[in-house]
This record gives structure tokens, sequence and C-alpha cells, in this order.
């Protein structure tokens, strides 16, 4: 019993290298493809924009370019949920 963990062992120092280099490679490829997603999106949200000021709809939203550069020094505050009155849950 004590040879095989210990073949085990010597198996699992051996081969740490390779697994460690292919964990490496692998993450390579995911930070590349992150990266390419991330300009494709930037493109994309440009082509919107320049859609909307063609269509001159105001720009709404938190990604709008005014609201992104108005409120960047502003703590955001938690907002409270909305009154129900029909729900009466504790009648």
């Amino acid at each position: 019993m004590d040879t095989v963990l210990y073949l085990s062992n010597c198996m699992q120092l051996a081969f740490m290298p390779a697994i460690m280099v292919g964990t490496a490679i692998l993450n390579e490829g995911a930070e590349r493809r992150a990266k390419q997603d991330h300009e494709i999106l930037l493109q994309e949200l440009q082509m919107l924009r320049s859609v909307m000021r063609t269509l001159n709809l105001p720009p709404e939203g938190p990604y709008s370019e005014e609201s992104s550069n108005e409120h960047d020094d502003e703590p955001i505050s938690p907002q409270s949920p909305p009154e129900c009155p029909e729900a009466d849950w504790g009648a």
C-alpha cells in the first residue's frame, strides 16, 4: 500500500509542470477572447449611440454619455422599494 502512495505522489510531482503549463495556455486563450468580446461590445455601443443621435432620441440609462460624465463623483444612494397599497399581508 505504501508503494502505491509513493508512486502516485511521484507521478503527481512529475506531471505537475505539464498541468501548470496547460492551465496557463488555456487562461491566455480565455483572456484573449474576453478582450475581443470587450472591444466588440464597445463598437456596438458606439454604433447604438450614433443611431440614437441620428434618430434624435435622447440618451437614457446609466450608460449614456451624459449620465456617465455628470454623476461620476456622486455616491450611489439606495432607493426604497415602491409602496404597494393593494397588498395587505397582515389581514
